[in-house]
């Protein structure tokens, strides 16, 4: 120590070095904690070394003036070298300190550098003091000699050493610690990530890589170390693949989507995120997360090429596609809306599903839908739906259920139907209505009768039947026309409406026979309401520059005196209008069991049936069927004939009735089958070709389970292909309709035999039977073609050519009579044509020569 010499013992103030022990400790922990506190060095370091030398630099002064019985003088240039030698000492031994924590080393380089350090600050601390006694100090409350006071500051340091020491030990333990269990994270992390993990240096070389990235790129490691990573990536995605690592080592993040060849030699589509790796502050790498998209992308194309395909599907359907949720809010509606209802998709998307449908159709529509929301079941509905134009168009509408997303929705597919509608119902219209006086025909009648006999009951009462005709119309037919005729049915139809009430049911049977249903049994007002219409229908008429007088009867029968069911009460309304009749016409008459007692012909008639067969009082007549365009014969249609020996020629109408109605219509069906069979190989044998022959067939033998059976048999007796026989069945049929019926009619179907559907339009004819039925010809009843020259007549049967047309059916015109008929005809495309215009019925020698006089005009004119 640079002092004077000075014999008398040092006393030091001890205030002044409990302050210089609590500083020196303060530095020291400073120092500490800023060496461990960033991951930046040279700020961690540079800090520590600053904080200690200046701590032990400040102890050192404070300890100098702490001595209380002499003077300090300080030698400032050597102070100087005092802070900066150590300084430097101490920075390199925080730096060795700083590497021995990151790299786990010993810390005998540390320590000893710091030892070193403060050794010189010492050693220049006190050449930098010079020492004089000083006579005037003023002796302080605690003293300590200079050896007690080397000996309490020998003890503060060693302690103050072996404590930083210990708890540097185990601090750096504590970092082994931590450190070890981020290796262990990280390696877990980089080895059991499933997305391939590359370490890449700067030069984009692989320094080490996770085994996922061996699975995905299918290299193994060796191929994969020292490599570029340009080597696997094609050359035409190198330049953003370029980009993309130099903006890594730029320090950006980076995340694109590229392609790279695997080790099969297979294009792979991978997602790549990049970012740089950092150590000490510099950037000397890059790590590049990869992901095998190639399954995702090719899922995305095809879900594009599916959406694509629905949007091709939806822009350019003609129905419309609608999809809404559970409130009946549109989220999709396609284009087509705006060809069919005028809105643009932007405006059907402000209304909800159900606002524009037609305000009678809207609470069934709400019911369909409440119902489909519950039972999550598919649903088809027909509405009228408002257009733009705030006209209305019948929609035909499934509604399908479906969950998206965890979403319930409603996928609506309709298809405008407005003019199948409006076909229907005209056809509706012509199956329940007379074409030519539009009101209901025998077949709406018949369901009308069935329909109050059902209802029938002690409080509602009975009703009554009139059955009315014209006493003269055949006279009227002969003397004026077919067109008088039908303008007097129009004509005669308007003065019974004139004079009926609201509540009566007035429909055409056929004819000149019209029926009408009172919803009463009383007699006298029956009475009274029969006079009124003989009255009204007696006064003249005036037809086409035509006047002339005609009556009428009326036969009457009340439900339930004089009937039970349909047939009872409409036949003795029936006998009635014939007793009518026998008083003179012009009169009503109710039944009573006298007029049935003395309804002889029908009696004779049936009696004289029972016989027929067995004295050969049958035979068959034929009529040819001509194909209009080529005049080629198409066939015939074989007529039954029945000639009483008292009443002579009995027709058809009148006799079938009778047979059906005593059960012998299947025996009189099977003579007429097996004759007409016998004929086509008489014809053949006479050198005439086969033809195809109609039969008319009852609907009570159809019923007959045995009916197919047994026609096949006569098939093979006769040897006869069943390709030339055609069933002929009536609309009647619709009245015993069943599953035996349809059963039946397939039977004969498959046996190759061809049904035709005959007199369609004058009787009773169900749609949706029709539809059932296994027809292939429908033969047109003559009242249709009978004034055709007429618009509204031409309408009517335009209207059923459309029709069979599409059923795709063989038509055939009844009652063609005149070459305009036959024009028209030709018009209409290949019809064939029967009725007198051609020829009447002939018998079978009759219809040899006609046919062989035909053949030969028709070689002749063509």
């Amino acid at each position: 120590m640079s002092v004077i010499r000075y014999d008398n013992p040092i006393y030091y103030n001890q205030l002044y070095f409990i302050i210089g022990f609590i500083v020196a400790a303060g530095g020291c922990f400073l120092a500490y904690h800023m060496i461990h506190s960033t991951d930046f060095k040279w700020r961690a370091v540079t800090g520590s070394a600053v904080a200690f030398t200046g701590t032990i630099k400040f102890v050192h002064v404070i300890y100098g003036y702490s001595m209380w019985n002499v003077q300090v003088d300080i030698k400032w240039e050597i102070v100087f070298l005092s802070l900066v030698i150590p300084f430097l000492i101490s920075l390199a031994a925080f730096y060795f300190i700083f590497d021995g924590l990151n790299a786990s080393t010993n810390i005998l380089r540390s320590t000893s550098s710091l030892g070193l350090g403060i050794l010189i600050m010492n050693y220049l601390c006190l050449k930098s003091l010079v020492l004089w006694a000083s006579p005037e100090a003023v002796q302080p409350a605690f003293l300590m000699t200079e050896r007690e006071t080397f000996i309490l500051v020998s003890i503060a340091a060693f302690i103050l050493i072996v404590t930083g020491f210990i708890f540097q030990m185990l601090s750096n333990q504590r970092m082994r610690r931590e450190q070890d269990i981020k290796r262990i994270r990280l390696h877990s992390l980089f080895h059991q990530n499933p997305y391939a993990i590359y370490a890449l240096d700067s030069r984009g070389r692989v320094v080490n890589c996770n085994p996922a990235a061996e699975k995905i790129t299918g290299y193994p490691l060796e191929e994969l170390i020292n490599k570029s990573y340009r080597a696997f990536v094609p050359k035409k995605y190198h330049k953003e693949a370029l980009t993309n690592f130099f903006s890594t080592l730029r320090g950006n993040t980076a995340e694109f989507q590229t392609k790279i060849i695997s080790g099969i030699n297979e294009e792979l589509t991978i997602k790549v995120k990049s970012f740089p790796i950092v150590y000490q502050e510099k950037i000397n790498g890059v790590y590049a997360i990869i992901q095998d998209i190639t399954e995702n992308v090719h899922l995305k194309l095809k879900l594009s090429e599916k959406e694509n395909h629905y949007r091709l599907v939806s822009e350019f359907s003609r129905e419309l596609i609608l999809l809404m949720d559970s409130s009946g809010t549109p989220k999709f509606v396609s284009p087509s809306h705006f060809n069919t209802l005028g809105y643009q998709e932007e405006e059907l998307l402000q209304y909800n599903a159900l606002a524009l449908i037609h305000p009678d159709d809207r609470e069934k529509a709400e019911r369909t839908f409440a119902t489909i929301k519950k039972t999550c079941l598919p649903s088809n509905e027909i509405f009228r739906y408002k257009m733009k134009s705030g006209d209305y168009i019948c929609l035909e509408s499934s509604v399908v259920p479906i969950i998206e997303s965890g979403e319930q929705y409603y996928l609506v597919t309709s298809r405008e139907i407005t003019e199948r509608i409006e076909l229907e119902e005209k056809l509706r219209f012509l199956a329940y209505h007379d074409s030519l006086t539009h009101i209901p025909n025998r077949g709406y009648f018949s369901s009308r009768l069935e329909e109050k006999i059902k209802e029938f009951s002690e409080e509602t009462g009975g009703f009554s039947v009139m059955i009315l005709d014209f006493d003269r119309f055949k006279w009227v037919n002969d003397t004026f026309g077919h067109d008088t005729g039908d303008q007097l049915l129009i004509d005669f139809v308007a003065r019974v409406k004139d004079n009926i009430d609201k509540d009566e049911f007035f429909s055409r049977l056929g004819g000149d026979e019209f029926a009408l249903i009172l919803p009463c049994n009383n007699i006298e007002h029956i009475k009274s309401r029969s006079d009124k219409l003989l009255k009204a229908l007696q006064k003249a008429w005036k037809i086409k520059q035509h006047e002339f007088i005609t009556t009428s009867s009326i036969g009457i029968a009340r439900y339930p005196m004089d009937g039970k069911d349909f047939k009872s009460i409409l036949a003795h309304a029936d006998q009635a209008l014939y007793h009518a009749k026998s008083k003179g016409r012009n009169t009503s008459s109710f039944y009573t069991s006298i007029i049935e007692e003395t309804y002889s012909r029908r009696t004779t008639i049936e009696n004289g049936l029972r016989v027929a067969l067995e004295q050969n009082h049958f035979f068959l007549v034929y009529q040819p069927q001509i194909h209009v365009q080529s005049n080629e014969i198409a066939g015939v249609e074989v007529l039954l004939r029945y000639v009483h020996p008292v009443l002579g020629m009995i027709s058809p109408a009148e006799f079938i009735p009778l047979c059906e109605n005593n059960g012998m219509i299947d025996e009189v069906t099977h003579w007429v089958i097996k004759k007409a069979l016998e004929q086509q190989n008489s014809w053949t044998e006479e050198g005439m070709p086969r033809m195809k022959m109609a039969i008319n067939i009852s609907p009570s033998t159809i019923v007959n389970s045995s009916f197919a059976e047994v026609l096949n048999k006569y098939f093979k007796a006769w040897n006869v292909s069943s390709e030339y026989i055609e069933l002929e069945i009536t609309e009647d049929v619709f009245f015993e309709y069943s599953s035996q019926t349809l059963q039946t009619l397939t039977e004969l179907e498959k046996m190759g035999i061809k049904l035709a559907l005959d007199d369609f339009g004058s009787g009773y004819s169900s749609l949706r039977q029709m539809k059932e039925l296994p027809l292939h010809k429908i033969k047109i009843d003559k009242v249709f073609i009978d004034h055709v020259e007429s618009d509204r007549d031409r309408a009517f049967l335009d209207s059923i050519l459309d029709l069979t047309k599409k059923l795709e059916s063989t038509v055939v015109c009844e009652g063609v009579e005149s070459k305009k008929q036959v024009d028209y005809l030709v018009s209409k495309g290949d019809i064939i044509a029967q009725g007198y215009y051609y020829s009447i019925p002939l018998t079978a020698w009759e219809f040899k020569h006609w046919y062989e006089n035909y053949k030969m005009q028709y070689a002749i004119s063509h």
